[in-house]
Order: structure tokens, then C-alpha cells, then sequence
């Protein structure tokens, strides 16, 4: 695979990633999401990107890396947002979830308000401290603000970013552009929009390979090289990210601009499967997979074979799923700020009862 460097990090890491919140999920036992982190290390894939609060994500990857700790490089986070306490009181779940000694990029999460801004300078103090201790390497933060990671990014503090990059997200090339300049790292989280550039019924399924590879050569192409790291979750999809890697392309100006006008349909209102509504829902609505649907039939593929095959995975979907009690506290975690109890009222409109 071909490589690139970091930035200041000299952290030297194949293009191609792993995002670690599918493996997190409940479809997986830990044996299953363990098996999937370490075949991909297996193959080459060695960025693992993960949080304490992705489902077991950390827990299964900490299995998967269990005597092999030299192989890969881990990057996991705390929130931004905490006060500098409970700011290192995360890391140190994260150590002990992982079952490691150090991480090798700790990223200050959800840089994404005036707030978690504010909070930089003390929080990155506290990386600080725990470099000089040996548990951190190097510093970060993600964020789904591209006027709070440029200020963040510019006070010097940081060594990488993790941004959402793909053709229907191109407002991050600022960010980018910016990086590159402060020789900041680049991780690209949500290269396919969270799944929602697919047409394909399935991530993993074989009509998505068209699809994946013009997403990946796409978020490829930025000249700060940035790591990919799609989010994995079955074998399946890991078998479809290994075939297509080998055909992923620079692409010219002309081809990215011909993928950035085919997304102009999309808007910027579709949920990206993160999956940080869900965690805080009291109600415990599997919103994270009832709004993908929702969207599917709204925007990629609307005719009435299609919507029938989405009702049924609706039905399955819904089975194990809450009531949206209506508290707004999914709005209030979601970086995008969907409407979402109102998306979720539409989907049973659209679906049936």
C-alpha cells in the first residue's frame, strides 16, 4: 500500500485506515469485531481509529492488537468539551480498554463550538503532561467545524486532524488547505458520507464498488495526503475496502469536480451513521440505522422495488428498536444538527406503521 507521513507526527502509515465505529456495534460479538480489526492488520491496515464510546469498539480492538501492540498505530479521543478532569480520566479509560500503555494520537473531540474552542489550550496542557509520562504521542482533535478546527489548528497546539472529507463535503478544504501549510496531519473520517453516497442495498455488497472507489480516490486526492479511515463493520465490507484499494486513483481537478457536482442533489441534511445520537438516546431509538433509510428512499434510489426492499429492512430494523420520547438531546449530540425526532416521525410516515 502506498504510504504517507503524518505531518510533524513522522508517523509513516499507508494511505488506508480503519474506522472503528461499525466494529463497535451490537451485530458483533467481540470475537467477530476482533476478528475483523485483525485481519485488516493482517493485510497491511495498520491506522486504527477508535473512542471509548463507540459500543466495545476500543474493547474489541484492544483484543484484536493484544501481543501485537508494535504493528499499529491507535488513535482514540476524549471530549473536547470536558474540563480538564474528566478530560484525562477518558484517556485513561481508553488505556485500560484498549489494554495498552500509550496511544499513539489522542484526539480532542467534537471541536466543533465556541465552547469545546475554548477549552484547547487547557486540554491540550493535559496531553502535555501525559507526554512526558509516556501514555500520548501526539496530539489532535476531529471536528465537524471547519471555522473551529482552522482556530484550533492555528494556535500550534496540534498535531493532527480528523475531519469528514468526501465530494459532499468539500467545505473542509479550507482545513486542508491550512494543514498542509502547518504540516498537521490529516485523517479523512466519513470518506463515503457515512454510507450515503452508496446506491447499493449493502456497504459491502459488490454494487458498491464503483462507488467506493470513486469516494476513496476522491478524499485521496487532497495534496496533504490525507489517511482514509472508512468505518468497517463486517467482513464483507473489509473484503470490498481490500479489493478496491489497488484501484484507487489521484484524481485531476476535472474528475474531482465532476464528483462534487453529481453530490450537489444530496444537500447537507443526511444523518452519516456516527452513530453519537444513539448513545444518548433514553428512549433507545436505533436512529443511526432508521434515518439511512429514510434517506436512501428520499434521494438515491427511489423506485417502488427499491422502497419495498428498504420497508422490509425498516420492519427488521424497527423491531429492536425504542420510542422517540421527543427530549431533543439526539439534536443536541448530533454534529450536523439534524431535526432528528421530526426525520423519525417522517420514517414511520414513509415506511407505515
Amino acid at each position: 500500500m502506498q504510504t504517507t507521513t503524518l505531518g510533524r507526527t513522522n508517523i509513516c502509515v499507508p494511505i488506508y485506515g480503519f474506522g472503528g465505529i461499525p466494529v463497535g456495534r451490537d451485530h458483533l460479538t467481540d470475537e467477530e469485531g476482533a476478528d475483523i480489526v485483525r485481519r485488516a492488520i493482517d493485510e497491511g491496515i495498520v491506522l486504527i481509529d477508535t473512542f471509548c464510546n463507540y459500543g466495545r469498539s476500543e474493547i474489541r480492538i484492544g483484543k484484536a492488537i493484544e501481543g501485537r501492540r508494535d504493528e499499529v498505530v491507535i488513535v482514540t479521543k476524549s471530549r473536547g468539551s470536558y474540563e480538564p478532569v474528566e478530560f484525562s480520566e477518558m484517556i485513561e479509560q481508553s488505556l485500560s480498554n484498549l489494554g495498552v500503555d500509550y496511544i499513539d494520537i489522542l484526539l480532542l473531540k467534537n471541536i466543533d463550538n465556541e465552547d469545546s474552542l475554548a477549552k484547547v489550550e487547557a486540554n491540550a496542557a493535559v496531553l502535555q503532561k501525559m507526554q512526558k509520562e509516556g501514555k500520548v504521542r501526539f496530539t489532535g482533535l476531529s471536528s465537524h467545524s471547519p471555522e473551529h478546527s482552522c482556530k484550533a489548528l492555528q494556535t500550534g497546539l496540534l498535531d493532527v486532524a480528523e475531519l469528514p472529507y468526501n465530494y459532499a463535503n468539500t467545505q473542509f478544504d479550507v482545513v486542508l488547505d491550512l494543514a498542509e501549510e502547518l504540516d498537521v496531519g490529516i485523517l479523512a473520517m466519513k470518506p463515503l458520507g457515512g454510507g450515503r453516497l452508496f446506491e447499493g442495498l449493502e456497504k459491502g455488497g459488490a454494487a458498491t464498488f464503483d462507488t467506493l472507489k470513486s469516494a476513496l480516490s476522491f478524499a485521496r486526492s487532497h495534496p496533504c495526503e490525507p489517511v482514509l479511515i472508512p468505518g468497517i463493520g463486517t467482513q464483507d465490507e473489509l473484503n470490498r475496502y481490500l479489493e478496491v484499494i489497488p484501484q484507487i486513483e489521484f484524481l485531476d481537478e476535472a474528475g474531482r469536480r465532476e464528483l462534487i457536482e453529481k453530490a450537489t442533489d444530496l444537500g447537507d441534511d443526511f444523518c452519516r451513521t456516527c452513530g453519537y445520537c444513539r448513545q444518548v438516546c433514553p428512549g433507545g431509538v436505533v436512529i443511526d440505522e432508521v434515518l439511512p433509510l429514510l434517506d436512501r428512499v428520499k434521494h438515491i434510489k427511489t423506485d417502488h422495488t427499491y422502497k419495498s426492499l428498504m420497508k422490509k429492512k425498516f420492519f427488521k430494523v424497527v423491531q429492536n428498536s425504542g420510542e422517540c420520547e421527543g427530549c431533543g438531546k439526539c439534536i443536541e449530540e448530533c454534529p450536523y444538527d439534524l431535526p432528528i425526532p421530526g426525520k423519525i416521525k417522517e420514517a414511520y410516515e414513509v415506511f407505515g406503521s
